[in-house]
């Protein structure tokens, strides 16, 4: 909650979610007053701070609060953001190798010889990538392998383990 003039919430924003919003965008505020009562207002965004929080990693956005409502400085409020999840091959992270500062993985020819495949990388969940680009279904990856792996080589593969698949 902002101090003087026209009221504000301040809330902090994923860079994710913040790249999905708008100047003027309408968003849902939830806040419990002092007495614990849970309430709700329609606010609109009217600030977005581009520079990401160094520590936190994240936006920090200000919507304006209605002259009815009567959140105060101090309360706790929550904002939810409509996010789009990203869509994609997902693939074990140990198949993600980089090379002159590209990221890329080693796809397996039906000949069994390697290549370097850059790929555009979604989001990363535990040991496992979203890859966005760059590979289609059914690619068989080289997921374990020195650093020294190059295009061309041939390789011996070896059946997938049971959590192992190829790219689906």
């Amino acid at each position: 909650m902002q101090g003087s003039g026209q009221k504000q919430v301040e809330v902090q924003i994923n860079s994710q979610a913040f790249a999905t919003l708008k100047l003027g965008e309408p968003l849902t505020v939830h806040y419990t007053d002092f007495t614990g009562e849970q309430h709700q207002f329609e606010g609109k965004v009217e600030r977005m701070v581009d520079a990401t929080d160094p520590v936190t990693h994240t936006h920090t956005v200000k919507i304006g609060v209605p002259d009815a409502i009567d959140v105060r400085s101090g309360n706790y409020v929550v904002v939810a953001v409509a996010v789009a999840h990203e869509t994609g091959i997902v693939i074990p992270s140990a198949a993600i190798h980089e090379r002159g500062g590209i990221r890329g993985v080693f796809v397996v020819d039906a000949q069994n010889i390697a290549w370097f495949r850059m790929v555009r990388l979604g989001d990363r969940v535990h040991d496992q990538q979203v890859v966005l680009a760059g590979l289609v279904a059914g690619d068989k990856l080289v997921t374990e392998a020195n650093t020294r792996l190059q295009n061309g080589v041939h390789i011996t593969p070896t059946a997938p383990s049971a959590t192992e698949s190829p790219a689906s």
